[in-house]
């Protein structure tokens, strides 16, 4: 929003006219190690597969703890939240940026891109995916040998 407002005052100010190049240079996957997703994806969108997501994330780890009282799954407004006695990890979404983070008491802070390709969610620092990060995490931070099935 800031750059449009930008380019409008350039071409205020200036007289200058803005033209967008019919030019294509190419898919992003080809300069960028980032999984394709586009900023221009749909809110509705987006939130959908990171509500799904989360959803089920929480359902399975609740089932999987379910006679257990001091664990604690929590899911609201987009915030999933798992509660143990020696930690917490917490996965949110980033609406504007069409992520999902992940705060692991093990292996700490990440983000995740969606990849439209595959329909996963990857990280964008080494493609690792975030549901095989989340069951590994859990696993040694519990004991538990848990299947995180999506």
């Amino acid at each position: 929003m800031l750059l449009k407002a930008a380019r409008l005052w350039h071409c205020v100010v200036f007289g200058a006219s803005v033209q967008r190049s019919s030019r294509r240079v190419g898919p992003i996957a080809e300069y960028s190690p980032r999984p394709r997703c586009p900023e221009d994806w749909p809110i509705a969108q987006f939130s959908r597969e990171a509500e799904e997501l989360l959803q089920q994330l929480g359902d399975q780890v609740y089932d999987t703890f379910q006679g257990r009282t001091d664990v604690d799954v929590e899911f609201s407004q987009g915030v999933l939240t798992l509660r143990f006695p020696n930690g917490t990890f917490v996965l949110n979404t980033q609406t504007p940026n069409r992520q999902i983070w992940l705060s692991s008491p093990l292996s700490g802070p990440a983000r995740y891109y969606y990849d439209l390709d595959t329909g996963k969610w990857r990280n964008s620092r080494d493609d690792h995916m975030l549901v095989d990060r989340l069951q590994k995490d859990l696993a040694v931070f519990t004991g538990c040998n848990i299947q995180l099935n999506l």
